[in-house]
């Protein structure tokens, strides 16, 4: 549908705020998006006829999320946050899309990307 839009920002909120990396589920029925200033990954699933967005959740991240991914199994999202010096892991729920935190975040210096390993057979 031309036009249409759907905010990453909660009602209100003020400061300096910006999207970063933003993904789509290899299942194609949810899209994430990673939102620096108020620190967090929005969750939307996407309409299979329409291709229009409802969303679906929001969870807080480490400061400056710059990056996030979707490991290989489907099953994972990591994100970087940048500012806070860490990665914390999320389980993707299959039925929702929703994000769940797995542990503690991960000590990493000022990460900003997080690559996937492939084994060289």
């Amino acid at each position: 549908m031309p036009g249409a839009a759907v905010s990453l920002l909660p009602p209100q909120v003020e400061g300096s705020n910006a999207a970063a990396e933003i993904a789509i589920h290899p299942n194609g029925r949810y899209l994430y998006a990673s939102v620096r200033g108020v620190d967090n990954i929005v969750v939307f699933a996407i309409d299979p006829s329409t291709g229009l967005l409802t969303k679906r959740g929001v969870v807080r991240t480490g400061a400056s999320p710059r990056f996030f991914m979707i490991d290989a199994s489907r099953k994972w999202l990591l994100a970087a946050g940048q500012d806070s010096n860490t990665i914390t892991i999320f389980g993707i729920d299959p039925a929702t899309g929703t994000l769940h935190p797995k542990q503690n975040p991960v000590n990493v210096p000022a990460p900003v990307f997080i690559g996937a390993y492939q084994n060289p057979k």
